[in-house]
């Protein structure tokens, strides 16, 4: 796959490498079934100059190092070495779905979970291609860039999700205050994390709910998130 830009040391030698799985389901909230994909954020958004500066992602990389270096690694990899991270992901992927079919489950996939964005048409056509040949995989993901990029056939297909993070032009996300101002103007429902506290009240909340997880149609509300710091 060639260099890459960081180093991790093991005893007094230096060595070069990546983790192969690069999909994450360590997520509590979320619960074990969901995996998440993030990459850089900033840096990956082709608008990022409208949300920056209250940027939750970016607050997050700031506090962990460690999603830093998983986040780098994935945006590295999609710019660079496209085919090869689809051929990891598939990979993971197919073991992560034949063990939820033989208890029953089923299998989600969040691209951009909590960081980056759409960057490209080729990254858009990465998770296009993996989507269409997983379709007993629920997919689904939050974006600004429709109006950028082209993600019509990502979000044709039954089982890609893409939520536009904008109401209206207005961000789905911030205080609790705010999100209640936008829910008396615009149709909107406020994710329950945002009524809760972090720790075991938030423990595969996401999957209960499962909101996020289905198409949603001009009628229906539009999710929206509490920033929780």
């Amino acid at each position: 796959m060639g260099k890459i830009h960081w180093e991790r040391k093991k005893g007094n030698r230096k060595y070069i490498g990546i983790k192969q799985n690069r999909l994450k389901n360590s997520n509590t909230k979320l619960g074990n079934n969901v995996f998440t994909f993030d990459i850089l954020p900033g840096e990956s958004c082709l608008n990022c100059k409208t949300c920056f500066k209250s940027c939750y992602a970016a607050g997050n990389v700031r506090l962990r190092p460690t999603v830093l270096q998983w986040q780098a690694e994935n945006y590295w990899l999609a710019k660079h070495f496209n085919f090869q991270l689809e051929l990891l992901i598939r990979k993971q992927l197919s073991k992560a779905v034949k063990k939820a079919e033989k208890k029953g489950k089923q299998v989600f996939v969040r691209p951009q979970s909590n960081g980056g964005d759409y960057f490209s048409q080729d990254y858009v056509e990465l998770w296009e291609s993996i989507a269409k040949d997983f379709p007993q995989v629920i997919f689904y993901c939050y974006s600004k860039v429709k109006g950028i990029l082209d993600l019509s056939q990502l979000e044709s297909l039954p089982n890609f999700v893409i939520i536009d993070s904008f109401i209206n032009g207005k961000l789905n996300y911030g205080k609790l205050a705010y999100l209640l101002k936008l829910v008396e103007m615009e149709q909107a429902f406020i994710c329950p994390c945002g009524y809760t506290k972090h720790g075991k009240e938030t423990k595969g909340i996401c999957f209960s709910c499962q909101y996020c997880f289905r198409k949603i149609d001009g009628e229906t509300p539009k999710p929206c998130f509490v920033i929780h710091r």
